[in-house]
């Protein structure tokens, strides 16, 4: 899976936006609360850390649930889908600072067993805030 993460400012706040695609052989399955995919940051799947190499600490709300099958969103080869979350929302940031910021997370498993868990990383992203 290929991550590609862009980040702007929009009305004083830091937007990130996803892009997955499939480069796999097959199609997959990707849990949409690890794709941010209601443009809302509901686990901890960003990394950001200020100059200094401090984490931002994560603020937002973590669910604990069981992902269900209508929860995934389905990738074929080559089929992409992009998301778009608002970082404050979930991370302590302070203006003034400049970030680094990527994207780490693994996607739980489908239905099957056998499913691997699948780690996705996207690019790093610096920006002054």
């Amino acid at each position: 899976m290929d991550v590609h993460l862009s980040v702007e400012i929009k009305d004083d706040l830091l937007v990130a936006q996803l892009l997955f695609l499939n480069k796999s052989a097959q199609k997959m399955y990707l849990d949409g609360m690890t794709l941010c995919s209601e443009n809302k940051v509901e686990r901890e799947v960003f990394t950001i850390t200020d100059e200094g190499g401090k984490r931002a600490a994560f603020t937002g709300r973590m669910f604990k649930r069981n992902v269900s099958p209508e929860e995934f969103i389905s990738l074929n080869v080559g089929q992409q889908v992009t998301t778009t979350a608002v970082l404050n929302d979930a991370y302590r940031l302070r203006k003034g600072n400049n970030y680094t910021i990527w994207y780490s997370a693994y996607n739980p498993q489908t239905l099957h067993d056998h499913d691997p868990l699948i780690k996705m990383e996207s690019n790093k992203v610096e920006i002054a805030y």
